[in-house]
């Protein structure tokens, strides 16, 4: 969701950690078992399930709280 309408600003991005990693590399830094991928800006990730998916905003909301 970004922060204004129209905007390509976004609120809160994906871990910084795992940030333009796939697979593997993505799993073993995250935690989670079946991570996809990150972009490299941090506005999209993907899993292959739902449960991941959202195991990876919540660890990424987590993240954000830390730094503000």
């Amino acid at each position: 969701m970004p922060k204004t309408q129209g905007s390509f600003d976004i609120r809160v991005g994906l871990c910084e950690a795992w940030r333009g990693l796939r697979n593997a590399e993505l799993c073993e830094a995250s935690g989670v078992t079946d991570a996809e991928f990150v972009h490299r800006a941090g506005f999209i990730g993907g899993a292959w399930s739902k449960e991941s998916a959202i195991d990876m905003a919540l660890k990424s909301l987590e993240e954000a709280k830390k730094t503000q």
